[in-house]
């Protein structure tokens, strides 16, 4: 075997090796593992968008709730303002009857 073929297949022992390494890990883990983590991340980052939206959803239903009951607050006190003068005027034209 030449100098050439033996550090040729010098690399492609530590090619192998690195391969191995990814596969099997490194004593801790291995590929599939670090795969199964990756993948429970992603399941729980959709988890916590899924309840971020669910959330603003709920947020907006609330808010918009709100500024009914208050636009219906304002229209109670427009409609008692001109009742009020209503009532006020009518008792003047009464009074003036009298």
């Amino acid at each position: 075997m030449t100098e050439d073929e033996r550090t040729e297949f010098k690399q492609v022992q530590l090619g192998l090796a690195r391969i191995e390494t990814a596969l099997t890990g490194n004593g801790t883990k291995g590929l599939s593992e670090r795969v199964n983590d990756n993948e429970e991340w992603q399941e729980k980052h959709e988890d916590a968008h899924q309840a971020h939206i669910q959330d603003q959803h709920e947020y907006r239903l609330k808010r918009e709730q709100k500024e009914a009951d208050e636009a219906k607050r304002k229209m109670f006190k427009v409609w008692a303002f001109v009742g009020s003068i209503a009532l006020i005027i009518i008792s003047q034209i009464v009074m003036a009857v009298i």
